[in-house]
């Protein structure tokens, strides 16, 4: 295991800065990434509305007061009113 406590030394750093390519530019103008971060998080907080809003499993209709046609006494019951 490394028994350092400290970061890599100055030495090291500039070892490092030399064999690493020169960092990149930036390839969005600078109020451009604010722009899409506050999208992007718009959009999760809506899928979590949606998420949260989403009713519970389906449930069956409230039984009828009249048995299923085809009963021997289903004749008895007049049909509901849509």
């Amino acid at each position: 295991m490394n028994d350092r406590t400290s970061g890599p030394t100055r030495a090291e750093r500039e070892e490092l800065a030399r064999l690493l390519p020169a960092p990149a530019e930036r390839d969005l103008p600078p109020g451009r990434h604010l722009h899409h971060k506050e999208t992007l998080m718009q959009l999760i907080d809506q899928d979590g509305d949606r998420a949260t809003a989403r009713p519970g499993p389906a449930s069956c209709a409230p039984p009828s007061s009249c048995p299923p046609p085809g009963w021997p006494w289903a004749g008895s019951c007049s049909p509901r009113s849509p």
